[in-house]
């Protein structure tokens, strides 16, 4: 006996040859579970009032019954449960069960009374009304949201068994829209896909009140953390108990359901040159190569605009809050909007510097204000001679750039304490802290 569907393969062949017609037998499971658990009793209207009472005892025959069929009610019962720190949780774990079992409210009462009594815990809170109602109520709200879960993620198989190949048509799209809805709590319009190259193309969910969910790449929609907290950020609202036959099912469906745009690319890089107008007016450009490749800011040399991919993917993380972000995409856009990467070299105060960087088109050539911005403190800093230029006796090869790890260079600027670079006369934020292949002496990749 199952308080859920549950479903069972059946042969075919009668056992012995004996074939016996199969009929409704509901009215005899009923009598053989009233044996068993005792009759179900419908739970007390919310107006009436429980009668509480300290010496109040549980129903010895349908406490039994648990604690000889539920291991886990037995554990609860004799407190051996460490996931549960609280009375209170000891409280609705017992709910939980005897709820499950049918008992109604005024048992569910005396239950967790006499539990904190034998238990030597305070029985004055589970004598208020209100402790008690609040408790059998989740505890039946969780047993509803259950059974609904269940269901809807049943009908979520079904839909993706029904769908499994054949041509999808409106009616049958907004039905599978339904389904993923009821599986994921929140009312879904539609799923699109920019672009076909795996390396490239994103996803997007989009809710009935107009809102878009951005999922990322292919790995993030395959990934139900991901996923989750996607649908979080933007909604606010946890994506919980999906399993795994259930989220592989919702998956195949979007894919079902997807719409796909061939040809993202001008959106793409045209939003990857406003990304870089709101870059390029926070940070300073310089018409001297040497300068820009001390803090891989950007530079001009010539008709020809370098970005620094690393500088440019760290902002767009920190500034634009996309975290989802990562080298492979900044590269993919910085090609969509006309770069290609070059190696940068110079030589400043005798000590050779090599960084990796994108050339292309100036971002501020069309619309944009050429105007130098005001700097940033670290700019700032150099520019006042705080920060003092390269010096030799630090580290040695294409990365020298920076002090070396040993203490003070020579221009007595820099100096390295524990694990932290502090800088006289400056904070934290008037300086970026080099990075540790730059540190060990290597060019860094980025």
């Amino acid at each position: 006996m199952y308080n859920r569907g549950r479903f069972f393969c059946m042969t075919g062949v009668p056992l012995n040859g004996e074939a016996r017609p199969v009929a409704d037998r509901g009215a005899e499971i009923a009598v053989l579970h009233a044996e068993i658990f005792g009759p179900a009793t419908p739970p007390a209207a919310a107006d009436t009032p429980l009668v509480l009472r300290a010496d109040a005892e549980p129903p010895s025959a349908k406490l039994t019954t648990l604690l000889t069929n539920d291991p886990q009610f037995a554990q609860t019962w004799k407190r051996e449960r460490r996931d549960l720190p609280s009375q209170s949780e000891y409280d609705l774990a017992l709910a939980d069960v005897a709820v499950r079992a049918g008992w109604s409210d005024a048992e569910i009462a005396a239950l967790i009374i006499a539990h904190r009594r034998a238990g030597g815990q305070d029985v004055q809170k589970a004598l208020r009304q209100d402790y008690i109602r609040a408790t059998v109520a989740k505890a039946r709200a969780s047993l509803r949201e259950g059974a609904e879960a269940a269901a809807a993620q049943e009908a979520l198989a079904e839909a993706a068994r029904a769908t499994a190949d054949g041509e999808i048509n409106e009616g049958r799209r907004a039905e599978l829209l339904r389904a993923v809805s009821k599986v994921l709590g929140v009312e879904v319009a539609g799923f699109e896909q920019l672009g076909r190259d795996p390396a490239s193309s994103t996803f997007t969910l989009s809710l009935a009140d107009g809102r878009r969910v951005p999922l990322g790449r292919g790995v993030d929609v395959l990934s139900l953390p991901r996923f989750r907290a996607a649908v979080f950020v933007e909604t606010g609202r946890a994506v919980s108990g999906v399993k795994a036959a259930a989220w592989n099912d919702l998956i195949n469906i979007l894919g079902r359901v997807r719409e796909v745009v061939e040809n993202p690319q001008a959106d793409y890089a045209a939003e990857t040159v406003e990304w870089l107008q709101q870059y390029l007016s926070q940070v300073h450009v310089f018409d001297d190569k040497r300068q820009a490749l001390l803090n891989n800011d950007p530079f001009i040399e010539g008709k020809d605009f370098h970005v620094h991919a690393g500088g440019f993917l760290k902002f767009c993380k920190l500034s634009l809050q996309q975290t989802r972000l990562d080298s492979g995409e900044i590269w993919g856009r910085l090609k969509s909007a006309g770069f290609a990467p070059v190696h940068v070299a110079a030589r400043v105060e005798g000590v050779s510097v090599t960084r990796r960087y994108w050339r292309g088109p100036d971002p501020r050539a069309e619309g944009a204000d050429a105007a130098s911005p005001p700097s940033p403190p670290y700019t700032r800093a150099r520019e006042r001679g705080a920060i003092a230029p390269p010096q030799k006796g630090g580290n040695t090869g294409n990365s020298g750039n920076r002090p070396g790890n040993k203490g003070r260079n020579e221009g007595g600027r820099w100096q390295q304490g524990g694990n932290k670079w502090q800088h006289w006369g400056l904070t934290t934020r008037d300086f970026t802290r080099p990075r540790r292949s730059e540190r060990a002496g290597r060019s860094p990749r980025v």
